[in-house]
């Protein structure tokens, strides 16, 4: 149990820092915001982009704790995947206001 929680940032873990993310994904999974008058892509954009965002950062989260083995390689490339998806995600709602 100590090597897993032994990764940390600012002292939380990120094992905990995973199970926030993958919550927050869930709950924006289910809870939909307002995609009245968007169809198609812009649709899909702005209903799972922001849940695709916090999947991808428990994904780094996990990777960065070293819960899996060899997988710190790749959790900078899925956080930074996370911030494109949301800035994606960003875009497309801020263009629907205009």
């Amino acid at each position: 149990m100590e090597t897993l929680l032994a990764e940390r940032i600012f002292g939380v873990p990120f094992v905990a820092l995973a199970a926030i993310a993958l919550a927050v994904a869930v709950i924006f999974a289910v809870v939909e915001i307002n995609t009245a008058g968007s169809d198609g892509i812009r649709w899909l954009i702005l209903r799972w982009f922001h849940s695709l965002c916090w999947v991808l950062l428990t994904i780094a989260a996990v990777l960065r704790g070293k819960l899996v083995p060899g997988g710190e390689a790749f959790a900078a490339p899925a956080a930074v995947g996370a911030g494109v998806v949301y800035a994606v995600y960003l875009v497309t709602m801020v263009a629907g206001r205009a």
